[in-house]
C-alpha cells in the first residue's frame, strides 16, 4: 500500500514514502473483507514488490544483492492443505531482479518465509502471485523473466514435485 501523489505521474504515488504489505481477509465466504498488514517477514522490513514506485535508498533490492541473503525453502509445503495460500513477491521488473516466495496453512493468518526463487538461468524473475496447484508436493508458478534487452516481457512456467524445495 502506497501513499498518493497526484503529481506522481501514471501511478499517481508518493515514491519519497515508503510502500507497505497489507492483505486483505474475508471470514464470510466473501460477503466482507478486512485490510490488515500482511503478517510475513519481509527482507529489511521493506515493501512487497514495490521497488519501482519508490526511490532508490527504499529499495529491497539493495538488500537480496548477496545469493544468501534469502534462504531456499526446505521442501514439505501440502500443496494441497485446506487451508494453503501462497504469496509470491519481487525486488523489481527488470534484469537483476529476484524473486521470492511465502506460504500460509493458515488461510494467511500467518506467513512462512521468505524463500529464495532460482534465477532459472534468466537476468531477471518478476514473480507476481499465479500459481496452479497439482497434487501435494506440485505446484506449477507463473513467473515473468527479462528478456535479452532487460525490459520484462518473457513468460515461462516453473514446476515444483518436492513441496517447494527445488523448481525447474
Amino acid at each position: 500500500l502506497g501513499h498518493m501523489d497526484p503529481a506522481g505521474g501514471f501511478h499517481a504515488r508518493d515514491k519519497t514514502r515508503p510502500f507497505l504489505p497489507m492483505q486483505a481477509r474475508s471470514l464470510d465466504g466473501g460477503a466482507t473483507w478486512e485490510v490488515q498488514p500482511t503478517p510475513c517477514q519481509t527482507p529489511g522490513g521493506r515493501g512487497l514488490s514495490a521497488d519501482e514506485h519508490m526511490n532508490t535508498e527504499m529499495h529491497i533490492k539493495s538488500l537480496l544483492d548477496d545469493e544468501n541473503a534469502l534462504p531456499t525453502c526446505p521442501g514439505g509445503i501440502d500443496f494441497t492443505h485446506p487451508d494453503f495460500a501462497l504469496m509470491c513477491a519481487r525486488s523489481g521488473l527488470l534484469a537483476g531482479s529476484v524473486s521470492w516466495f511465502y506460504y500460509s496453512l493458515d488461510r494467511c493468518r500467518t506467513w512462512q518465509g521468505p524463500y529464495r526463487l532460482p534465477m532459472f538461468g534468466m537476468t531477471g524473475i518478476a514473480a507476481r502471485t499465479d500459481y496452479l496447484v497439482n497434487g501435494p508436493d506440485s505446484c506449477m508458478l507463473f513467473l515473468t523473466a527479462s528478456k535479452a534487452d532487460g525490459e520484462e516481457g518473457r513468460v515461462f512456467c516453473a514446476q515444483t514435485t518436492d513441496g517447494g524445495k527445488t523448481f525447474a
